[in-house]
């Protein structure tokens, strides 16, 4: 079997290829047992689950940098103004975000990939010991890997003008050094992938999926983005829903690559975003009864659904966005007895250093990743056209770009495409771009932000004016 032929990745986020087209060929599928076996007409063994109570944060793509790795200096401001993440602020900001966790009332919280910047060895004890204050405060804490975590190539130092190579991770030093952090209260794990399951509520699985290409990194220049499940993961994770049904547990999923799709023609441009074979896999959970899975990787802030009517399934994928990236935003989730989800987005308001310069954390950072979006798009339009077209298109995608990231984007018809000034080229160029931005600009279904779902029927509302 074999899935999905897409071409190797890159580390580059979406918004810095748009004039690339990708196409995606499906050599194979999975064989799932649920297709064939006798569970399937028998409906009443898949009943929906009863949630416990209980309440959660979800981070994504930390990107955390160890102080020791990266200083202020031409390397790092370069990095930033590349990859858009501020990784030297990295410390600070999830500083941030566990004071939130720490002075809540979470039972758990789970990490869904890329914790580090590029794998640094040093960078994962270095937040290993971070999480693990977290979790001396009575707060479970779950982690899985992304893309840019194991085996990877540009580990490397930030400091001064000479870039250094430095030691990365393998699969097992990943597992060892966050043992305390979901891998050492495992109840089962798969034997082909980092991925395990874990129960933090009596009552509630959490299936923490490994989804990631990493085993031959090190072959190549950069880690691989692209996410994909081998078939014997998929028969694990068939056999761990198969017991969650079997013993009434509850189930949510969390993997690093987007499960289904969040704007209209995800796939067609950006596939390494998406899981290969996603609407295969999606359609299983939704079958096993799972009904929201928590994904990252492409930095937005965005939730999106999928529904099947025969028979009737809805599933739920919330991404969560980067926490080093502009919206600077994380999750907090809350299950009521009622069965009512409520998912609210917190976001990164200040930083020391930035008090102590007396700036507006959010507006400052803000402009600042505007300006390199910008500035990285104009470079790739004018590949391809003229300076003048790449002054007036790139604006544009930087716009729709910012809008996704920060979720509940609000399309105007005047937004797309303004023309007006373009070569002939650069007119052609407007007509691919069209497509892409008014997807970037289109919210898909439901609201990004904040949202209920009610587990029991599926069915979403906003949520109630304060």
């Amino acid at each position: 079997m074999r899935l999905s032929n897409k071409r190797p990745s890159s580390n580059w986020r979406p918004f810095l290829s748009l004039l690339a087209v990708f196409s995606v060929i499906s050599c194979a599928t999975f064989q799932f047992q649920y297709t064939s076996m006798d569970l399937k007409d028998n409906e009443s063994e898949l009943e929906r689950p009863v949630f416990p109570a209980c309440r959660f944060m979800v981070l994504s793509d930390t990107h955390f940098a160890s102080e020791k790795l990266v200083k202020e200096g031409p390397l790092a401001s370069t990095y930033r103004d590349v990859s858009l993440k501020f990784v030297l602020e990295s410390s600070e900001i999830l500083d941030s975000a566990l004071e939130t966790i720490a002075s809540g009332n979470f039972d758990f919280f789970v990490i869904t990939g890329d914790l580090t910047k590029d794998g640094e060895k040093e960078s994962h004890l270095d937040l290993a010991g971070k999480l693990s204050g977290v979790k001396d405060l009575g707060i479970k804490v779950f982690v899985i890997p992304g893309n840019h975590d194991i085996l990877n190539p540009r580990a490397g130092i930030l400091i001064g003008e000479t870039y250094q190579k430095t030691g990365t991770v393998t699969p097992d030093e990943f597992a060892g050094i966050y043992a305390s952090c979901g891998y050492d209260d495992a109840i089962e794990r798969d034997t082909h992938s980092l991925s395990y399951v874990a129960e933090p509520v009596p009552g509630l699985w959490l299936l923490l999926l490994d989804s990631c290409i990493y085993k031959d990194n090190l072959h190549l220049r950069e880690s691989e983005g692209n996410g994909r499940l081998t078939q014997p993961t998929v028969d694990w994770i068939e056999s761990v829903l198969l017991s969650a049904v079997k013993k009434r547990k509850a189930v949510l999923a969390f993997l690093h690559h987007g499960l289904l799709e969040h704007y209209a023609g995800q796939e067609k441009y950006f596939p390494d975003f998406v899981l290969d074979d996603h609407s295969e896999v999606a359609k299983m959970f939704a079958h096993y009864r799972i009904p929201v899975v928590f994904t990252g990787h492409y930095h937005a802030q965005d939730i999106t659904l999928a529904r099947w009517e025969n028979p009737g399934r809805v599933l739920y994928d919330i991404e969560t966005a980067s926490l080093v990236s502009y919206p600077f935003a994380f999750r907090e989730i809350s299950i009521s007895r009622e069965q009512i989800m409520r998912i609210k987005s917190r976001f990164i308001t200040d930083i020391p250093s930035a008090s102590k310069r007396k700036i507006d954390f959010r507006t400052e950072y803000r402009v600042l990743m505007m300006k390199a979006l910008r500035t990285k798009l104009t470079y790739e339009i004018r590949k391809r056209t003229s300076a003048a077209d790449a002054d007036i298109l790139a604006p544009q995608g930087a716009d729709a770009a910012m809008a996704h990231f920060r979720g509940d984007e609000v399309y105007n018809r005047d937004i797309l495409v303004y023309r007006k000034g373009l070569t002939l080229v650069g007119w052609f160029a407007s007509l691919f771009l069209t497509d892409l931005f008014y997807g970037l600009w289109h919210d898909l279904e439901p609201p990004d932000n904040d949202l209920i779902i009610d587990l029991s029927t599926l069915e979403w509302s906003n949520p109630s004016p304060r």
